[in-house]
């Protein structure tokens, strides 16, 4: 069973797909994105937020609760969450 993780540009590794992820729905540089940076500070907004866990969940093969996602406040941690989630 494929958990979607080869698709498209995005890599398998969790760090640089997450910042893919970010710049692409964010229409930033994914050069740009730090683990330690704060999801709002890069223009996250709930909006912003629902399209980068779907893309997360599809890319991945996880699925992350909505309570979960609105916890989730930092690039490392979103990275962590999926980390620990793979199957």
């Amino acid at each position: 069973m494929s958990h979607g993780r080869s698709l498209g540009a995005v890599t398998t590794d969790v760090p640089q797909g997450i910042a893919g992820i970010l710049a692409e729905v964010l229409d930033i540089d994914a050069d740009t994105v730090r683990p330690d940076q704060v999801l709002r500070d890069l223009g996250v907004d709930m909006l912003a937020l629902i399209e980068v866990v779907v893309s997360v969940e599809q890319t991945f093969g996880v699925v992350i609760a909505d309570d979960d996602a609105r916890g989730l406040t930092t690039v490392a941690a979103l990275t962590s969450y999926v980390e620990q989630r793979l199957p």
